[in-house]
């Protein structure tokens, strides 16, 4: 939840974080699990600095991420059915 929670903007997960009594040393490690690709990918945009390439190399990502998260869905719905038959 702390890693999500920080790729997404989520300031108060550390609260939560705190509340849940969660070492400091993990709660750093999934803040920048969280943190870096995020980073990441806005340093490499920042770097290419041409409007019309960032667009297309996002839309390239916009599709692997599609095709990732159809093969784990299609991946899992396979495992249930047939999970289900024993």
């Amino acid at each position: 939840m702390i890693a999500v929670g920080r790729l997404m903007g989520m300031g108060y997960i550390s609260y939560i974080a705190g509340f849940s009594k969660i070492r400091p040393v993990s709660f750093g490690f999934f803040t920048f699990l969280g943190f870096f690709p995020s980073s990441f990918m806005m340093f490499f945009l920042g770097s290419l600095g041409n409007l019309e390439e960032i667009a297309k190399r996002l839309q390239n990502a916009q599709w692997l991420l599609y095709s990732i998260i159809g093969l784990t869905l299609a991946g899992y719905l396979t495992y249930r059915k047939f999970r289900r038959k024993e």
